[in-house]
């Protein structure tokens, strides 16, 4: 069994082939259509079937099992591609996958500064509070 970090990668990279078909085929367009400002047109008012954006989801959700935390890069790119490719029907799943990879850098921030001690930070039982909620 590979490590986690490495099922993630692969997931991942699975997933960035398969978005890139999607994209080639339209199928985005044909995902996000009506939801967006486009001067692009799909062809002749048919819209393929999203076979590599169902494709890519998958991928993008094994990928997030075995990611870390929100606040780590990968972990964004993981949600990021993973709402793009939700699209906007499940406006609630597309909105926290959006939300989480924002709001993990402002937390990952904060603990950052409290984490180490220093006459810079306020004090320790503060500390000790902000690590509680993170």
């Amino acid at each position: 069994n590979a490590p986690g970090s490495c099922c993630a990668q692969a997931q991942y990279e699975l997933g960035l082939i398969a978005l890139e078909k999607a994209r080639e085929r339209g199928e985005l367009y044909t995902l996000w259509h009506g939801h967006f400002v486009s001067n692009c047109k799909a062809g002749d008012g048919e819209y393929p079937p999203l076979d590599h954006t169902l494709e890519a989801r998958k991928h993008f959700q094994r990928a997030l099992c075995h990611a870390g935390p929100s606040a780590t890069k990968f972990t964004k790119d993981v949600l990021r591609c993973l709402a793009l490719t939700t699209g906007p029907k499940d406006t609630d799943a597309t909105s926290f996958l959006i939300h989480a990879s924002i709001g993990g850098n402002a937390r990952a921030t904060v603990l950052d500064i409290f984490s180490e001690p220093s006459e810079a930070n306020c004090s320790h039982e503060l500390q000790d509070n902000v690590k509680t909620l993170f």
